[in-house]
């Protein structure tokens, strides 16, 4: 019988956030409640960052709402989205600032590999990088180990990408 495999990896399609952001302007621009109160939304595909700027705790959460609600109506995993700091500004404002991130950290390799070499699963992971290979002979385990994956509560966002079979 033929082997099969697949990839894990944490992988957020920039273009489609940069998409979410611009909606999220208009829809920004478009608010009543927002009107002569300082609310701007910036997005660097380059260093994968979004920031913030509002005049009030309520404004910039409902930014950051708007922003969110945006990238789940694309599915992009939500998990992708992690906050770095807020501070208030000195002239009254207040920045709230996140990362994207896109890659699997070590330790969540190494979790996924020793979740599936607990389980009762005959498939074999292997650690290439930032990626986790699976390697099985039946496509059915491979689903079901795929499952099994989604219920870890990473805080990464993964996805299953490179199938073969062999």
């Amino acid at each position: 019988m033929s082997e099969s495999s697949f990839d894990i990896v944490a992988e957020v399609d920039l273009n489609e956030v940069q998409n979410a952001h611009q909606i999220a302007l208009k829809q920004i621009g478009n608010r009543y409640d927002f009107k002569g109160k300082i609310a701007k939304l910036d997005f660097n595909k380059t260093e994968k960052t979004v920031v913030a700027h509002g005049t009030d705790d309520y404004v910039v959460g409902q930014m950051v709402d708007i922003f969110k609600e945006q990238l789940a109506k694309r599915n992009v995993s939500l998990k992708s989205l992690s906050e770095t700091g807020k501070e208030a500004s000195p002239s009254g404002g207040v920045t709230m600032k996140f990362t994207i991130r896109d890659t699997l950290k070590q330790e969540e390799c190494k979790e996924i590999t020793k979740a599936l070499k607990a389980s009762k699963f005959k498939a074999k992971a292997s650690i290439l990088g930032e990626t986790v290979r699976v390697t099985g002979k039946s496509k059915d385990e491979l689903q079901e180990v795929q499952e099994m994956v989604r219920g870890l509560n990473l805080q990464a966002p993964v996805k299953f990408t490179n199938y073969r079979s062999k």
